[in-house]
């Protein structure tokens, strides 16, 4: 396929057959049995942290609730293709 170089910005879909399309459910169900999962609490610490992270280096709030999660637990790496991240002293971001 070629693409308009003034349209890259630009998502581009290939039809799949239903069929071939994981649902809602079964992508949750695979997500709940990685081997490493560990689910975290955002409680008042970390929403506060987001807050600062937030101000201090401009980051999305849903970004900055995964980085404060992050460090108020005591985990210094990230793994993310958002190279937002990098500004955050505390974290190191891993390009998966």
């Amino acid at each position: 396929m070629r693409i308009d170089p003034s349209r890259r910005n630009e998502s581009y879909h290939t039809p799949q057959a239903a069929s071939q399309l994981a649902s809602p459910k079964q992508k949750g169900a695979s997500f709940l049995r990685l081997p490493n999962l560990r689910l975290l609490r955002a409680d008042i610490r970390v929403v506060s942290r987001a807050q600062s992270i937030v101000e201090d280096f401009d980051l999305k709030p849903r970004d900055a609730i995964h980085a404060a999660t992050a460090i108020e637990n005591g985990i210094d790496k990230i793994l993310s293709y958002d190279d937002d991240f990098r500004a955050i002293p505390d974290l190191t971001r891993v390009v998966p």
